[in-house]
């Protein structure tokens, strides 16, 4: 059996810098990282498809690279105007759930999902425990947010009308109509310029 003393020195081996020649990268080969897939893909592959959707209607949602991008950064360019720190999301997978993955990390914001599938008391709780300042609903699950909104009702939402069939009773009745209209057309959107990409296409909140 080693001694301490060799024990201790095989520890620090591996901890202290090592006198050998340092690791090299491979510069060719490059990291899939959450913060960086979709800007890359966007750049390397920008009419790629990227999103396929069958919404609730039975319309097909088609979505390149490049577009999937642009309404990426379009809700984080909204969110960074309105000052929205801690983004809560109800929705069930869709496209609005994916964009709004990258938007808000893109804006610097704290992701806070909340499953579908919780009691409404459930979802309050974890709403308000996490203290969010919006939160971006699927019309379709707007009424489980009755209860929070009951307690909250400076919390603005964001919907995504595009994955339901209609609007909930509870959306066109909404209270606060903090205003952000989206084209919700399933057809290919232009690609965003530079001037309109303050605006998130396809969301009303």
């Amino acid at each position: 059996m080693s001694s301490p003393t060799s024990r201790l020195k095989g520890i620090l081996g591996h901890l202290l810098p090592s006198s050998k020649a340092e690791f090299q990268h491979n510069h060719h080969i490059h990291q899939l990282s959450p913060t960086l897939f979709l800007e890359r893909a966007a750049a390397i592959e920008p009419d790629a498809e990227a999103i396929y959707h069958i919404t609730t209607n039975g319309k097909t949602l088609r979505r390149t690279y490049i577009e999937f991008a642009d309404r990426a950064r379009g809700l984080a360019y909204y969110l960074i105007k309105k000052g929205y720190k801690r983004v809560g999301i109800l929705a069930p997978n869709t496209p609005a759930f994916l964009e709004s993955i990258y938007g808000i990390v893109a804006a610097g914001a704290v992701i806070v999902p909340v499953n579908i599938r919780l009691k409404p008391e459930d979802i309050a709780y974890i709403f308000d425990f996490a203290e969010v300042d919006s939160i971006i609903v699927d019309a379709e699950y707007q009424d489980l947010l009755q209860a929070y909104q009951r307690d909250h009702p400076n919390v603005p939402f964001i919907i995504d009308t595009v994955s339901s069939k209609r609007s909930s009773r509870s959306t066109r009745k909404q209270r606060r109509q903090d205003v952000l209209t989206r084209n919700c057309r399933t057809r290919t959107p232009p690609r965003a310029s530079s001037a309109d990409r303050s605006t998130t296409p396809c969301w009303r909140a």
